[in-house]
């Protein structure tokens, strides 16, 4: 972080390096595990159009999925640091195996109700 004097204001920048051969396509899964990175990096790039697709089937924040991709995966992945993350929490450890049964057929409802 930075401050800038003139501005009176704290500059934070953030860099991702996103390798040339990096992922392209992706798991309704890791959709679902980068979503919430993906909508971050989208409002800090000014272009959070969310609920507005960009073609058949294809999400706004899906665009940013190749560098949510390279955040998440560079500190750990789903057995790494993004696993304690509040929403991979309510994804994959749940109370019960009842509880987890619920959790997936309320998904395919949502997904249904679309």
């Amino acid at each position: 972080m930075t401050y800038d004097s003139d501005a009176n204001v704290n500059l934070i920048t953030y860099e991702i390096r996103l390798p040339s051969n990096y992922k392209k396509t992706f798991t309704d899964e890791e959709k679902v595990w980068c979503r919430p990175i993906a909508e971050t990096l989208a409002m800090l790039d000014g272009n959070a159009f969310f609920g507005t697709d960009i073609g058949p089937g294809q999400e706004w924040y899906e665009q940013y999925l190749p560098e949510a991709w390279e955040v998440f995966m560079r500190k750990g992945g789903a057995t790494g640091w993004p696993a304690e993350t509040s929403w991979m929490k309510d994804i994959m450890h749940h109370e019960s195996p009842a509880v987890e049964e619920a959790y997936k057929q309320w998904r395919v409802l949502k997904s249904l109700s679309k």
